[in-house]
């Protein structure tokens, strides 16, 4: 990851780091399988020739769609986001969070850097804000809990800046 950063920031830049809290469980189904397809369409070359887009698509979502778990001796499905373990999902959750980038990306030109692996932003605390405040829009449109969205941007914004610059020590 250390290789994406830039080699020379300025001095007012920060590094911060967004972790999407139960991102898993709070991707809605139509919303995900829509980023799928959006990759999918994007990138065709990366899907062998053997396997049809429709497949992938109608397999994502057979997985989505048949999440069972027990709970207190009881079976249940899950109707909403996906099961933590399933194999697909790290790489679903990622397609998803990067379609989310892209989304941030076309709305302005405010610059930034973005290491995709974990998230990690170094940007000035003005942009930081700005990036925030869209990623915040953008959720609230797929119809993300708004609660929960607001939970973690007042999370996020509470973290202490000079906490963050200050070296950590063992």
């Amino acid at each position: 990851m250390l290789n994406h950063l830039p080699t020379t920031v300025s001095k007012d830049s920060i590094m911060v780091s967004f972790d999407v809290v139960n991102l898993y469980t709070t991707i809605p189904h139509e919303y995900g399988l829509k980023f799928i397809e959006f990759w999918l369409e994007k990138f065709p070359s990366e899907v062998p020739d053997r396997i049809e887009k429709k497949f992938i698509i109608e397999e994502i979502k057979f997985i989505l769609q048949n999440n069972y778990f027990n709970f207190n001796g009881e079976s249940n499905r899950q109707i909403s986001g996906t099961a933590m373990g399933t194999k697909v999902v790290p790489t679903y959750a990622n397609l998803v969070m990067a379609y989310l980038e892209t989304q941030m990306n076309t709305r302005t030109n405010i610059p930034f850097n973005w290491a995709r692996r974990i998230c990690t932003i170094v940007s000035s605390i003005e942009m930081s804000n700005k990036r925030l405040q869209e990623l915040n829009e953008i959720l609230l449109e797929r119809q993300y809990p708004k609660t929960s969205i607001n939970n973690g941007m007042e999370r996020t914004k509470a973290i202490d800046i000079q906490e963050l610059r200050r070296p950590k020590t063992r």
